[in-house]
């Protein structure tokens, strides 16, 4: 993970390409259990905790764009 103050690009450029699709794969699920939990939240739950939510799914959809770039970029 990520040093606080220090970005994705710079983490996985030392990440194998195998290491980096384990990641993807990774962030996709949690993403997918954010995603899942919002869907299926009661409508009592906080608008704090929604906005918290969906912060996280636009994180891993951020994160997941600059694997998949990184990805490509090793592929030429």
């Amino acid at each position: 993970m990520a040093e606080e103050g220090e970005s994705i690009e710079l983490v996985i450029k030392d990440y194998t390409v195998n290491e980096i699709k384990q990641l993807q794969k990774m962030t996709e699920d949690v993403r997918d259990h954010w995603i899942k939990m919002l869907a299926e939240a009661p409508p009592t739950l906080s608008e704090a905790m929604r906005m918290a939510v969906q912060k996280s799914i636009q994180q891993a959809e951020d994160d997941l764009k600059h694997m998949q770039g990184e990805l490509l970029d090793r592929a030429h």
